[in-house]
Formats: C-alpha cells, sequence, structure tokens
C-alpha cells in the first residue's frame, strides 16, 4: 500500500467536518502547512506496525486531545 493509499484510508475515517478542515487547508491559497519528513515517516512506520499487528492501536480521543493540545 502507498503512503497516498494510506493517508487517504485515514481521511476516510474522519468525521465529515475535519475532512471539510482538511480539503479547506489543502486547496486554501492563503493557509501554508508545515509537516516534518521525519514524523510523516515515523507515522507511517507506526501505520505499518498497526496493519501487521505488532503494535496496537489508541483511542481517537487521545489523538483529538494530542491535537488540541499542539494548539
Amino acid at each position: 500500500m502507498s503512503v497516498a493509499e494510506i493517508l487517504y484510508e485515514q481521511y476516510k475515517v474522519l468525521p465529515e467536518n475535519i475532512q471539510k478542515e482538511l480539503k479547506a487547508l489543502i486547496n486554501g491559497k492563503d493557509e501554508s502547512v508545515s509537516v516534518s519528513i521525519k514524523a510523516l515517516k515515523g507515522a507511517v512506520k507506526e501505520v505499518k506496525k498497526l496493519k501487521e499487528g505488532k503494535t496496537q492501536g489508541r483511542p481517537i480521543s487521545e489523538l483529538f486531545m494530542e491535537l488540541e493540545n499542539e494548539n
């Protein structure tokens, strides 16, 4: 599975309002999003481990709390 396919699969499970926000960020000309390649690679490795059953996932509520705390 390619990185693009993984990202799309993750996108599909997001709530509709978050999908809209993400689309707005991607399509927005005034917005810029900074992505760490190191962090992205780490995330892809974690997804691969999840798919292989080598690690356990965490509740989505933890992710949302983490994202809220970043801002």
